[in-house]
This record gives C-alpha cells, sequence and structure tokens, in this order.
C-alpha cells in the first residue's frame, strides 16, 4: 500500500510531543438511544411508558458494556421518567437530548431563542429532574453533529447552563460532523452527505493523494470548526462518528486511511490539551442491504477492534454506540421489540478489548504517534520501526517508571510484522493478554522487540526499568 503523506503540512508530526492528560477516561460506553419503538407512543414495546420494557431495554445494553445512555428527545421532561428511574436502579448514568430544545436545531421551530426562555422553559424542569435523579443524571447532549451556523448558538447555550448552580457542573456530550462531510452538511442544508475521495484530492486508483489542495482546504476547515466547538462550547466529551466500513472506503484504503488519521488525531489532540475526553463512535450498526456506496455495512468483531486500535494509536479515550434499536432501513443493537441482534453480541466483545485497553492507556499521559505512511518515523519512545504494516501510540516517557505503547495494523485485512526499535533500553518488555488478562513477557534488557498481528489487530506493550 502506497504511503499516504501528511494532508497539511505539520499537522501529524505536531501531535508526537503532545503529553496532556485528560482528566477523565471514559471507561464504558455511551449508547444513542432511539425511540423508534416509542411511535406511536401508545405502542406496547415502548421503554418510555413500559416498565417492563425499560428495564428489558436498560439490562441488554448494560450486559453489554452501556453505561451511559444519550436519552431521545421529548418536548416534556417528565415523559423521561421511567427510563431515568429504571438506569438509576441499574446504577448507571443517563444525558438528556437539548439538540432541539435550542434555537433553530428544532425543525418545528420550538426551540428557545434566549438564555432567559431557555432558562424559564427548559433549565427549570431540568434542575428538578436533577435534583430527583442526582448523580445518575450526569449531563447534557447537545445538538448531534451540529453545522457551522449553531455553533455560536451553542456557545451561548453553553454558558446558559452553566449559570445555573445546580448544572454547572453537569458533563456535555458533543458529537461532530465527520472529517469528509460536503459543504451542505457543514453548512446544515439538504442534500448534507460525505464527499467522494475525488472531492477530498485522493486518486482511489493511484493509492495516494494527487490534489493536495483540495485535501488541505477539507482538515483545515474541519480543524478549525473542531477548535471552535472545544474552546467556546468546551464540552467533557467531544465525538468523532466516522464509519469506515462501507464499500466506498472498502474500494480506497488511501482514502480511508486519510480521513479516519486525521478525523481521529485533530479530535484526539483538541480534546486532550483542553482536558476534554475524545470519544469514538463505533460502527456497531448497518444499513439494510442493498446500501448505496457510503452506507455502513456489517463491521465484524475484528474490524471494530482494529478501528479502536486506530483511535488508541492516536490517543482516543473510549467509546459509544450508534444506535440502541433498529430505525428505518438501519439495524441497531437492539430490534423493535426489545431484543438484541447480532451486533449486540459484538459490541459485548469490543468492550472486553477496549474497556481493559482504556483502563492500562489512562495511567500515562498521550506522547504522539509513530506511523512510517503517515511520515512520523519517530518519537519519544520510538526510535523507528521496520515498515509501514503498524501505527504506534506512545503513552508515557523514557523518564517514567513504566511506559506503553498501544500497536495497529494499517490495513484491518493483512497480517502486520514489524520490528518496533525503542529509544533505549527497558528491563522488561511485556503484551497485554486479551484474553487472560496478563502481562506476559516479549524482552528483557532490550531496546527492540518484533510485533505480529493477525486477526488481532492491535495490541498493548509495558515497559519499564
Amino acid at each position: 500500500m502506497k504511503k499516504i503523506g501528511m494532508a497539511l503540512a505539520g499537522l501529524l508530526a505536531a501531535l508526537a510531543p503532545l503529553t496532556a492528560s485528560a482528566a477523565e477516561v471514559q471507561s464504558g460506553a455511551f449508547i444513542f438511544m432511539s425511540d423508534e419503538t416509542c411511535r406511536p407512543v401508545a405502542q406496547a414495546n415502548c421503554y418510555l411508558n413500559n416498565e417492563l420494557e425499560a428495564r428489558k431495554v436498560v439490562n441488554a445494553l448494560a450486559d453489554r458494556g452501556v453505561t451511559r445512555f444519550l436519552l431521545p428527545h421529548t418536548q416534556d421532561i417528565s415523559q423521561l421518567d421511567l427510563i431515568a428511574q429504571v438506569i438509576k436502579d441499574r446504577g448507571l448514568s443517563f444525558y438528556t437530548y437539548e439538540g432541539w430544545h435550542w434555537w433553530s436545531a428544532d425543525p418545528d421551530n420550538f426551540g428557545y431563542r434566549t438564555c432567559e426562555t431557555y432558562t424559564t422553559g427548559r433549565i427549570a424542569p431540568l434542575v428538578a429532574f436533577k435534583r430527583k435523579y442526582g448523580d445518575a443524571f450526569a449531563g447534557l447532549h447537545f445538538l448531534d453533529e451540529p453545522p457551522l451556523p449553531e455553533l455560536g448558538r451553542m456557545k451561548t447555550l453553553a454558558q446558559c447552563v452553566r449559570a445555573d448552580p445546580v448544572l454547572a457542573q453537569m458533563k456535555i456530550f458533543i458529537n461532530l460532523i465527520p472529517i469528509y462531510g460536503n459543504d451542505n452538511r457543514f453548512a446544515g442544508i439538504e442534500n448534507g452527505k460525505a464527499m467522494s475521495p475525488d472531492q477530498y484530492g485522493v486518486d482511489c486508483a493511484l493509492g495516494r493523494i494527487t490534489n493536495r489542495t483540495l485535501t488541505d482546504k477539507m482538515v483545515s476547515r474541519y480543524s478549525e470548526y473542531v477548535r471552535d466547538i472545544a474552546e467556546n462550547v468546551a464540552p467533557t466529551y467531544l465525538a468523532l462518528n466516522l464509519y469506515p466500513f462501507d464499500q466506498q472506503m472498502k474500494g480506497c484504503p488511501a482514502a480511508r486511511d486519510l480521513v479516519l488519521s486525521e478525523n481521529m488525531s485533530i479530535i484526539s489532540h483538541a480534546a486532550r490539551i483542553r482536558g476534554q475526553v475524545p470519544v469514538m463512535y463505533s460502527q456497531n450498526f448497518m444499513t439494510i442491504p442493498p446500501a448505496g456506496d457510503d452506507q455502513p455495512q456489517h463491521a465484524s468483531f475484528n474490524e471494530l477492534r482494529w478501528a479502536a486500535s486506530w483511535f488508541y494509536v492516536f490517543g482516543g479515550q473510549g467509546t459509544a454506540n450508534f444506535v440502541s434499536h433498529d430505525f428505518d432501513n438501519r439495524i441497531g443493537l437492539l430490534n423493535r421489540n426489545n431484543v438484541p441482534n447480532q451486533l449486540a453480541a459484538e459490541q459485548s466483545d469490543l468492550n472486553s478489548f477496549a474497556a481493559p485497553s482504556q483502563r492500562e492507556l489512562s495511567k500515562h499521559p498521550f506522547n504522539g504517534f509513530v506511523s512510517q505512511f503517515l511520515g512520523v518515523n519517530n518519537g519519544p519512545l520510538i526510535a523507528s520501526v521496520s515498515n509501514d504494516q503498524i501505527l504506534v501510540g506512545q503513552y508515557g516517557s523514557v523518564a517514567d517508571n513504566e511506559a506503553m505503547l498501544f500497536v495497529a495494523k494499517h490495513d484491518p485485512y493483512a497480517n502486520a510484522n514489524s520490528l518496533i526499535v525503542l529509544s533505549k533500553a527497558w528491563a522488561k518488555i511485556e503484551r497485554y493478554d486479551f484474553n487472560s488478562g496478563l502481562w506476559l513477557t516479549v524482552a528483557g534488557n532490550s531496546n527492540q522487540f518484533n510485533v505480529a498481528l493477525s486477526d488481532f489487530p492491535g495490541s498493548l506493550y509495558r515497559m519499564s526499568p
């Protein structure tokens, strides 16, 4: 596979010395709750008005690693009472969706246009809800994939929420538009969708960037967009939802490498330097075949682990799930009878891989990545890697009593074998065994070790003096 190089001069390399660490690691998983079972509201399977179904839904999702529920939009907060109580009883937490209560975000124009009217119409009920459910009511979910015209309004919303003493410390979750959204998507108008690779400068046949101007334009716009939200809204969790497994990405690895590496690195960098938590939606949903070229396909367990591995290479700290239930022509974790689908089982397997990875990596600050095909050939912990078959995230420093590396395969469908040469010799180098939960020694008193990845797409290493 050909090297794609850096999209914007110095952008990826600039992440290498990053040592800031966010205050919290999201070691469980968010779930975006679909309310399809509640349309019409009288439907028997609706988890908003049927306690038995509510417990069935919460238990099914919690048993698969979900700890934080992004609840659906309701005009009246009291409609969430039943599901809120069930989530609290299970010892978990939830977030209310504020996207359609604020300004023009509501398609029916029911949103509040000033902090004063929002306080009267929405904050007052939220305060009462917070007092009723305590820590279980953990935060607010702001407008999903906010377009550019909404950014200033979201800043005002955040200021308004934080002005209330009861809600001031509530966590805020924001999921952003993917980096390859077209102009309409960023403008928030009709026909907003993903750009094709040629529209952001990638020639799929040649397997490389051929129009640097288009690529730089995409990266620059996205960097500014993310920075605006990270600085002015200051969410607790900054999320991305770029799903790499569709027909278009499978047929164009150069485009996949570009958009994933840029999207992940920009989100992680913007979040970490501000003490925010970078989160990635996993592709554990799919479009019913036949699907369009850019529609999410069924991602296998190994493909899900591969995407998570890439995120850890770039400093990511958590996973989210889209979506709880089947909707329209999409398959989610549960069907409309609240019964788990096959994707739910795969989510359980993903969480058994993600949770220990996040737990171990949280012990050290992220210190940049190394990747030959991205043009970053060494870093604080690594002198070199022998080929472009792997990417490596560095956690900790050579001065620490312990440091870690997270290694991911470059190609999700090919085996990877590489030699990693470290910047100094360590007394012990160990690999984490995800099956047993044990650390296995791979080298001693050495400054190098070999990595071999086949079906399993990521690996965690620990070095100690």
